[in-house]
C-alpha cells in the first residue's frame, strides 16, 4: 500500500466508508464482507463516527489515518508513506506513529520516506540513505547516525537530541544517543 504526502490527493469517494471499501469491492467480495471489513478498519483507525463524512471534511489527523487504512483494508504486507508527519501538530504525529508501530508489531514492514531525522531515529531501525539517486548507506539506524561523515556528505542533519547533547562532556554515556527512549533509559 501507498499512502502520499498529501492524502487529498488519493480520495476518491464521497464518505470515508466508501473510500475505505473502493478497494475491498474491487475485490468483488460480498456486501457483507465488505461492511464487516470496512468498519473493522474504521474502527481501528478511530473514524468510526466519520463513515458517513466526506473525505475531505476531515481533520488533517483525520486525513492521514484513513489513507493509511485505505493502503491496509485490502491486507496489504508492506506500508509505504511520504513524509507521513508532514502539515501534522507533533500530537497527530505521535498518534500517527504509534498506530505504525502498532501495524509493524502485527508484521506489516513499514518504509518512511522522510527527511525528518528525529523521526528516523525514534522509529526506524534500519536507514537507508539515498544521495543523488544512490544508496550511500544501508544500515541500523543508530550506525547512521554515528557517521558524521556520512550525515555531512549527505546533507543530513543529526538528530535535534544527538546535537544537543554532543557538547555534554561530564556524562559520556550520554554521547551518540539519538532516541529518547534511550535518553531516559540512560537517565533512569
Amino acid at each position: 500500500g501507498f499512502v502520499f504526502q498529501n492524502p487529498e490527493h488519493q480520495f476518491i469517494a464521497h464518505t470515508v466508508f466508501d473510500e475505505l471499501a473502493h478497494g475491498l469491492r474491487g475485490r468483488h467480495l460480498g456486501e457483507e464482507e465488505i461492511r464487516a471489513q470496512t468498519m473493522a478498519v474504521l474502527t481501528r483507525f478511530g473514524l468510526e463516527d466519520k463513515a458517513d463524512v466526506h473525505p475531505f471534511l476531515l481533520s488533517g489527523g483525520q486525513k492521514r489515518r484513513l489513507s493509511v487504512g485505505t493502503a491496509l483494508v485490502g491486507g496489504a504486507p508492506i506500508l509505504a508513506l511520504d513524509e507521513p508527519t508532514f502539515g501534522q501538530d507533533r500530537a497527530r504525529a505521535d498518534e500517527l506513529l504509534r498506530l505504525l508501530r502498532g501495524l509493524n508489531d502485527g508484521g506489516t514492514t513499514i518504509l518512511v520516506v522522510t527527511h525528518d531525522m528525529q523521526l528516523v531515529s525514534e522509529y526506524a531501525t534500519r536507514t537507508i540513505v539515498v544521495d543523488d539517486g544512490r544508496i550511500v548507506a544501508d544500515a541500523p539506524t543508530r550506525d547512521v547516525f554515528a557517521d558524521e561523515a556520512l550525515l555531512h556528505r549527505s546533507g543530513l542533519r543529526t538528530p535535534p537530541l544527538a546535537a544537543a547533547l554532543r557538547g555534554v562532556t561530564r556524562h559520556p554515556s550520554l554521547s551518540g544517543l539519538t532516541r529518547l527512549a534511550d535518553l531516559e533509559a540512560a537517565l533512569g
